[in-house]
């Protein structure tokens, strides 16, 4: 529960976050534990997704992939913004 992403370092979060709930044995399908990946992400990319035009996810599985979709955008809008 203590888990945070780092940075902007998604994937090891991710990959950290699967791992542990493996040692707990969480079922990661179940809204408690989605809800404690939510809180562990970056607080700006957890924003992005909520308050995004998307759907909020309703899976780990989505979570994850809106995660990378805000993560992909914002280093799109980064480059666009401040070219060179």
């Amino acid at each position: 529960m203590a888990l945070k992403m780092f940075g902007d370092d998604l994937d090891s979060y991710i990959s950290t976050f699967k791992n542990l709930c493996n040692q707990a044995n969480y079922d990661i399908t179940t809204e408690g534990t989605m809800h404690i990946f939510a809180q562990g992400l970056k607080k700006s990319l957890l924003q992005a997704i909520l308050y995004g035009q998307g759907t909020i996810p309703n899976t780990l599985i989505q979570w994850e992939d809106a995660a990378r979709d805000e993560m992909k955008k914002h280093a799109y809008r980064q480059t666009m913004l401040n070219p060179g």
